[in-house]
């Protein structure tokens, strides 16, 4: 599916852009008590869990401030079984467009077990 342009967010209300640039980067995320990569961790936690199109603005910021591929990969895992099924579908599709527009691989994630393997193993889905 081509990428479709992306749409002015604060068009309709320019004000919130300068309070996103001045209060929430400019202040919140310069806050000492936790990094940028944490802060990156966090928001990407949220975003999928609230269902959010702003995860595909902080899936590349997270990379920017210091998250692997790896951990993004885990955080929309981890964040799937308390948010639901649907909310990891679309963060792995968001993700998964990302890390293409950055040339980035999972690098040696473990690949998932074949559904009749997972069902029959200690510890699968039996």
């Amino acid at each position: 599916m081509p990428a479709l342009p992306a749409p002015d967010l604060y068009a309709g209300s320019p004000y919130l852009r300068e309070l996103r640039n001045t209060l929430v980067y400019g202040e919140v995320w310069e806050r000492p008590y936790l990094s940028k990569r944490d802060r990156s961790l966090i928001t990407i936690a949220v975003l999928q869990a609230l269902a959010r199109e702003e995860l595909a603005i902080h899936i590349p910021r997270g990379l920017d401030n210091g998250l692997t591929p790896e951990e993004i990969s885990e955080i929309i895992l981890h964040v799937t079984f308390y948010a639901g099924w649907p909310t990891g579908v679309q963060a792995s599709l968001t993700a998964a467009e990302a890390f293409e527009a950055r040339g980035v691989t999972l690098g040696d994630l473990p690949r998932a077990p074949d559904l009749e393997e997972a069902v029959t193993t200690p510890g699968g889905l039996s």
